[in-house]
């Protein structure tokens, strides 16, 4: 029971909570509090809670696309889309798994309550759902100053709901015109399907990127992460204008003060 429980732990299953002061000072300590750290740059992350009283989220298969193109002075607009394919069945299961237990709800309904997580201050330009155009009103809010996004809705057993949106941010990236570097954190969710995520970083206009932290599929000025993310996953990118590029704007760049 000791080793599952670590390994629980090690892996984010498994938080933990004291009222004591002296107790909850120690959980924060080893890092089991499950508490919100402070990004060091960007910050992107989803998380769905059940909202349909049952078991249905264990059917769930969830992907998350982040999209984020840097520009400006700091500045980025990042699209993330966030799918939730629906494999619940609708029979053959105790009612505590497939339900329902939500009035108007169906058997296999899975009705999941998606947070995604933003850099301070993110300005929200689109929400939309399944590819559509309509724009859809989201809850908002914030926990340890990091911003929060929310939706609810329901996705039948056998059909597939994404969440789209698209926003501003600013003071994510350091440098300028003739380089800099960017760093994302992205905040998981443990599940037992692991999310599949793919984060697409493109580096401002003119310039390449020249050094990733983590192994990435770079291509010019475009470098791709994918994988399943842990409790917090960290991805940085170094940049660079061509040489006689940087020379230039070097040089021709106002000086301060």
């Amino acid at each position: 029971p000791l080793r599952a429980n670590s390994t629980a732990v090690a892996h984010g299953h498994l938080r933990i909570y004291s009222a004591d002061p002296t107790m909850e000072s120690g959980l924060t300590a080893l890092g089991v509090d499950g508490a919100l750290g402070d990004p060091g740059g960007d910050v992107m992350g989803v998380t769905v809670n059940n909202g349909s009283g049952s078991k249905v989220d264990y059917y769930a298969a969830r992907s998350v696309d982040y999209d984020v193109q840097l520009g400006g002075d700091g500045e980025a607009i990042g699209t993330a889309n966030v799918t939730i394919a629906n494999d619940a069945p609708t029979h053959g299961e105790p009612r505590y798994v497939i339900g329902p237990y939500v009035r108007g709800a169906h058997a296999g309904d899975n009705s999941p309550l998606t947070t995604v997580w933003c850099h301070a201050s993110c300005e929200l330009q689109s929400a939309t759902r399944d590819g559509g155009e309509q724009q859809i009103g989201l809850a908002t809010g914030s926990e340890n100053g990091v911003p929060w996004l929310r939706d609810y809705r329901t996705i039948p057993a056998g059909d597939t709901g994404t969440l789209s949106l698209v926003w501003r941010s600013s003071g994510v990236w350091e440098g300028n015109s003739s380089g800099g570097s960017y760093e994302l954190s992205f905040l998981g969710q443990p599940t037992i399907r692991p999310t599949d995520v793919t984060a697409t970083i493109h580096a401002p206009a003119g310039t390449d990127i020249v050094w990733t932290s983590t192994p990435m599929a770079v291509e010019g000025g475009t470098a791709t992460w994918h994988g399943a993310p842990s409790s917090t996953t960290t991805l940085e990118v170094r940049f660079q204008a061509p040489l006689p590029l940087r020379l230039v704007r070097d040089v021709t760049r106002p000086a301060l003060g």
